[in-house]
């Protein structure tokens, strides 16, 4: 594929995804965090993209636990509203 622009927020009205495939394209834009409402999505993958594509990934998204995301090497992990691990207690 060679998909340019952002995904609109109404992909969440689309219930019945089970599949997300938009790996090696050039996306941009936010990650619309509609894609949360897709409660039958079983697999997201939007690696290799455009790197202002990975701004943050909704919390929205990351709530998918039935979904196998797969988001490549392009995401920064402290966008990733995942709290930090605290440091480690002296011994």
């Amino acid at each position: 594929n060679q998909l340019t622009g952002t995904i609109p927020p109404s992909i969440g009205s689309l219930t019945a995804l089970d599949i997300i495939a938009l790996d090696r394209n050039q996306l941009g834009g936010p990650i619309s965090p509609s894609i949360g409402n897709l409660a039958k999505l079983g697999y997201l993958d939007f690696s290799v993209n455009t790197p202002g594509f990975w701004k943050a990934v909704p919390a929205e998204v990351l709530a998918l636990t039935n979904a196998n995301l797969n988001f490549g090497t392009l995401v920064d992990p402290t966008y990733l509203a995942i709290p930090p691990s605290p440091p480690p207690s002296p011994p």
